[in-house]
C-alpha cells in the first residue's frame, strides 16, 4: 500500500497542512486536465472531527505526461475553521495503471 498526503506525486487537489494551518495546491493544477470518476463511496467514522472515505477511483490525467489508472482510495478528512479538509490519503489496492512509454 502506498499514501501520500502531499507532494511529489499528489495529484492536482487542495489539503489541509496542520503543520502550517494552510490549504496549498500545487503546479501541477495548471500542467493538467483530468477526467475522474468516483464509484462505491462509503463513509466511516462520521462522529467528530475526522472522517474517513473509501471510494474506487478511476483517472485519465492528460498534460506534458499521461497517467491513468484504478484503484480503491481511502481519505481521511478533518474539520477546520467550519470546512473539511483532506488530512490524508492512500491507496488500498491498485486495479491498474497506464503511464506513456
Amino acid at each position: 500500500m502506498a499514501g501520500h498526503s502531499e507532494g511529489k506525486g499528489a495529484h492536482p487537489s487542495c489539503y489541509y497542512r496542520p503543520e502550517k494551518d494552510r490549504q496549498y495546491c500545487g503546479a501541477a493544477c495548471r500542467e493538467w486536465i483530468a477526467k475522474l470518476s468516483l464509484t462505491n463511496i462509503a463513509f466511516h467514522d462520521m462522529e467528530g472531527p475526522r472522517v474517513t472515505a473509501t471510494f474506487d477511483k478511476e483517472w485519465d490525467f492528460r498534460g506534458t505526461k499521461g497517467f491513468a489508472g484504478s484503484e480503491k482510495q481511502e481519505m481521511v478528512f478533518v474539520k477546520k475553521e467550519g470546512h473539511w479538509r483532506i488530512a490524508s490519503e492512500r491507496e488500498l489496492r491498485v486495479y491498474w495503471v497506464r503511464r506513456p512509454g
